[in-house]
């Protein structure tokens, strides 16, 4: 009526006390020729209050399982079997449509009951789809799709997993695995975002995120593809990030890029490469190891592939080519800059190598067409507190044979230019000496050390090359001195040092030979020493000087000169030649003539002069020359010419006859006669001692130089003994007596 309800209907069979209650079938009957007929439970609709529920609940078991529902559509033996649609209806305009829950209920001593949604099989068909599909909507955030797996609570177990797989293909002849597709949702601004994202762990490590493509037992595996869609025509398109997350009490975790290793193939190859664009820098590709606040940073490495059986892959660091119009990029290997230590080393090498030789190291600078060529810069670190970094260039040893080369050359030039110099020079220096250069071979044994060759090459044009060697130079103190020494000979010889200039062309001269030292403008210049060494138990170098053989013109002179001096009562320098001395014998000097004739000797004890033709000497005043014992005068004709002869050695003064004797050792000299009385016709004799009177071959000349007063003496006899005195008697020949005494002069000659 108006204010009441309509009745209920029950449909229920009684209950049973020791059995099976009854059943309850609802159904229409078998059609032929037709369709079974409709079964319809419906709630009738109301104006108030929400509507009327149909509720279906299988029977409740004190002991055993509850009873099951089961929901089936129609069979089509022979087309499509009938669907099944659980739906709730459209909603009102203020309203929302129902919810569908597929649930299993709580279990209290096992597991809850399973929910399984799938499709039949298909014979001569594809299997169904499932789809779980959200409704769109025109307010707010559209609706979420939730798929969780269960959770538990015991311990050590995991909690639900979930699987999605995509449908086998399990046909030999070209069956293909279903795809598996998950993406965001397309927005007319932004894109859904696709998030995949392990489960976390409160007290243990978090969930892993594996992705993994599809096996290929007999053939490939499938490919893993990660990247953003392409850029609309006024955007970029988007950017990749694989990141480890942060820690806070730990290291944080790895990335591993890899490929799989291959049996019976090559391990695929890795590659990292940034796209090209139209406009702009091309992008820059950084590697960078991890920052460390309060330890070392972390390095970068790059490693080629090992080869186990043969060669290991090459590593290829490189810019790559320039367009038309511009540069190719630089290479930059550097370390970085250190506030507190040392900064970090560059090492560039190859490996060692166990029955080969190890890989060359090329540092090379590319051709150009245009401008000069590009450089190669190797510069040592430089110290504001201390020494600067050295620079080592060493070669290969070789431990069982030669160690390799140091070549440093510039390459030949073109048809046009010439080849370039090269400079070897130290830096230098405000405060302190400059650094030296050191040019030597190591120490050799069981063989000879190396040699050093300085040479200046061949031209075909001008003079050739020069040589340089120069000292240092100094402001305040002496210059640096240049020393060329020979090799040492422990056990035998030392080496030579030849100075010389090569032979001339058929046009030319032999070059010249210059020892000097340079000039002075405040002290004496340098001297120049030239000699042989000292020797034990052998005899000195000999020093030859000798001028060159020719075949016209007169032979080439050989001058020694002394230095000439402008300075007021000074003399110009000598020149000394001396020989050497012995322990026995002094040696001596000896001047030959072109013929290789001795001509002048000159010795400790004797002074030769020997002439093929005269000898000749000279002087615009006087010739003195002294001998200590006996002078020797031999020739065909001794001829003074028309020159006086005199300066025989003599005394000053007389000497008196005493005692019927006199001793006078002089070759000439004079006597006076003891006698002032000599009567007229009467003598007197005495004895003349003389050493220069050898023998009584001696010749002994006395003649009166002063006759006496009044008298006239003359000398009777003049007998030479062999004791080296002579006997003389003076005789008064006048016819007076002398009335003082009378002077002798004497001559002693020896033959």
């Amino acid at each position: 009526g108006t204010k009441g309800v309509s009745g209920a209907l029950y449909f229920s069979t009684g209950s049973s006390s020791s059995g099976n209650t009854g059943y309850i079938f609802i159904g229409t009957g078998a059609a032929t020729s037709g369709r079974g007929g409709l079964i319809s439970i419906t709630v009738g609709s109301g104006t108030s209050g929400v509507g009327g529920s149909i509720e279906v609940s299988a029977g409740m078991s004190t002991s055993k399982t509850g009873g099951a529902i089961s929901i089936c559509s129609g069979l089509g033996s022979t087309t499509t079997s009938g669907e099944l649609v659980l739906a709730t209806s459209n909603s009102g305009a203020s309203g929302v449509s129902g919810s569908v829950t597929l649930s299993t209920g709580i279990s209290r001593t096992g597991s809850s009951g399973a929910t399984t949604i799938s499709t039949g099989t298909a014979t001569g068909g594809a299997g169904g789809q499932i789809v779980l599909s959200v409704g769109s909507g025109d307010t707010g955030a559209g609706g979420s799709v939730s798929i969780s797996s269960g959770q538990t609570t015991a311990e050590n177990a995991e909690g639900g997993g979930i699987a999605i797989s995509a449908g086998h293909g399990s046909s030999t002849a070209g069956g293909l695995g279903g795809a598996l597709t998950l993406s965001g949702g397309q927005g007319a601004s932004t894109g859904g975002v696709l998030r995949a994202s392990a489960g976390t762990s409160t007290s243990a490590t978090g969930g892993s995120l594996d992705l993994s493509s599809g096996e290929g037992t007999a053939t490939t595996s499938g490919k893993i593809i990660i990247r953003s869609a392409n850029a609309g025509t006024k955007g970029a398109s988007g950017s990749l990030y694989f990141s480890s997350g942060s820690s806070s009490s730990g290291s944080s975790g790895d990335i591993y890029i890899g490929t799989g290793a291959a049996t019976g193939g090559r391990a695929g190859a890795v590659i990292v490469s940034v796209g090209s664009g139209t406009s702009g820098v091309g992008v820059e590709f950084t590697l960078n190891g991890g920052r460390s606040t309060v330890n070392t940073g972390g390095a970068v490495r790059i490693s080629s592939g090992e080869g186990t059986a043969t060669t290991s892959g090459a590593v290829v660091i490189r810019s790559l080519n320039s367009g038309t119009a511009g540069l190719s990029g630089s290479l930059f290997f550097s370390t970085g800059t250190s506030k507190a230590s040392n900064s970090g080393s560059v090492y560039i090498g190859t490996g060692a190598a166990a029955a080969g030789r190890a890989g060359a190291v090329v540092v090379s600078v590319g051709s150009g067409t245009s401008g000069a060529g590009g450089g190669v810069f190797v510069g040592a670190g430089r110290s504001t507190l201390n020494t600067g970094g050295a620079v080592h260039i060493s070669s290969g040893e070789g431990t069982a044979t030669s160690s390799g080369a140091v070549v440093i050359r510039s390459l030949n030039s073109g048809t046009k230019g010439v080849s370039g110099a090269l400079f070897f020079s130290t830096g230098s220096s405000s405060s302190g000496n400059s650094g030296g250069i050191a040019i030597g071979t190591g120490a050799a044994t069981a063989g000879r050390s190396g040699a050093i060759v300085i040479t200046a090459g061949s031209g075909t044009s001008g003079a050739g090359a020069s040589i340089q060697v120069s000292a240092g130079r100094s402001t305040i103190n002496t210059g640096g001195l240049l020393s060329i020494t020979s090799g040492e000979g422990t056990a035998t010889t030392s080496g030579a040092v030849m100075i010389r200039s090569l032979n001339s062309g058929t046009n030319g001269v032999s070059g010249k030979l210059v020892f000097s030292s340079g000039t002075s403008s405040s002290g004496n210049t340098g001297g120049v020493y030239i000699g042989s060494g000292a020797a034990t138990g052998g005899r000195g170098g000999a020093m030859v000087l000798a001028v060159g053989a020719g075949t016209s013109g007169k032979g080439g002179d050989m001058i020694l000169q002394a230095g000439g001096s402008s300075a007021t009562s000074k003399d110009g320098g000598s020149i000394y030649i001396k020989p050497g001395v012995g322990t026995t014998t002094t040696a001596g000097v000896y001047l030959y003539d072109g013929g290789g004739t001795i001509r002048i000797t000159v010795t400790s004890s004797t002074i030769v002069l020997s002439s093929g033709g005269s000898v000749d000497v000279s002087a615009s005043s006087t010739v003195a020359v002294t001998a200590g014992t006996t002078m020797t005068l031999t020739a065909t004709t001794l001829s003074f010419g028309s020159s006086p002869l005199q300066g025989f050695e003599t005394t000053t003064n007389a000497v008196t006859v005493a005692s019927n004797a006199v001793t006078s050792n002089t070759m000439t000299g004079q006597i006076t006669g003891s006698s002032t009385t000599l009567a007229a016709g009467a003598s007197e004799s005495f004895t003349l001692t003389n050493s220069r009177i050898n023998n009584d071959k001696s010749i002994v000349l006395v003649n009166v130089l002063s006759p006496c007063a009044t008298g006239f003496v003359v000398v009777s006899k003049a007998l030479v003994s062999a004791t080296g005195s002579v006997a003389i008697t003076v005789y008064n020949a006048g016819d007076s007596a002398c009335t003082s005494s009378y002077i002798l002069g004497f001559l002693v000659l020896n033959n």
